[in-house]
């Protein structure tokens, strides 16, 4: 019986585990893409494969553009932007400009 509780107790413990590595993935998972369209409280992205995003934002979501910090109202339509994590509310929303996106290349 003492050796049944054990592995119980083990398995527990690994479903745990599995569980936070799960929501730590989710948590770090991005979207990629151009957007099209910029509202008071979303973006709305197209990804490589031509699919349309809508991402919401609050007010702890992070915004930068160029690598400098800003307001989701600077943000413009054919801007590339990563999304982080790619589902629910956007943590970050990592924006380059046309314009430096063409001096890269």
């Amino acid at each position: 019986m003492r050796y049944a509780s054990r592995i119980l107790a083990v398995l527990v413990m690994m479903s745990f585990v599995g569980a936070v590595h799960a929501k730590e993935a989710a948590d770090t998972a991005t979207l990629t893409g151009k957007i099209t369209k910029v509202t008071a409280k979303t973006i709305i992205l197209v990804d490589a494969d031509k699919k349309n995003h809508t991402v919401r934002t609050d007010a702890k979501t992070k915004v930068t553009l160029d690598g400098k910090e800003a307001t989701l109202a600077e943000l413009k339509a054919g801007e590339d932007v990563v999304v982080t994590p790619n589902k629910g509310v956007a943590k970050s929303i990592e924006a380059t400009s046309a314009a430096e996106a063409k001096d890269a290349k």
